[in-house]
């Protein structure tokens, strides 16, 4: 299928594995002097870690949102049909489970 909500709903899930990373990993990224993740470019902008972090959380809340909607209009489109309709919901919540286990992931490592 090849769709512009299926681009989007990977685009989405890009975002918020990212940017939840980049949250997440904000201390060892200071420790490290590292420069090229999204706090360090946003801080630019803003002045201010909290500012940064701020940013990023709308950043992440807007594409969960941009997600959620997204998948509802594909499963809504494609609700009579039962077989796309069943692969579009594994595919959703294979992208969910790829956001959940980054988290899971992400909490069995040590963070600075």
């Amino acid at each position: 299928m090849r769709e512009d909500d299926m681009r989007a709903l990977w685009d989405q899930i890009n975002v918020i594995i990212s940017t939840t990373n980049d949250i997440l990993s904000i201390k060892k990224e200071i420790a490290q002097e590292q420069v090229d993740t999204l706090i360090p470019l946003l801080y630019l902008r803003h002045g201010s870690i909290q500012g940064a972090v701020d940013d990023a959380m709308e950043i992440l809340h807007s594409s969960v949102e941009a997600f959620d909607s997204t998948s509802q209009r594909l499963l809504a489109r494609h609700h009579q049909d039962e077989v796309v309709h069943n692969k579009l919901q594994k595919f959703i919540d294979g992208c969910k489970y790829a956001c959940t286990g980054n988290l899971n992931w992400r909490s069995d490592i040590p963070i600075l």
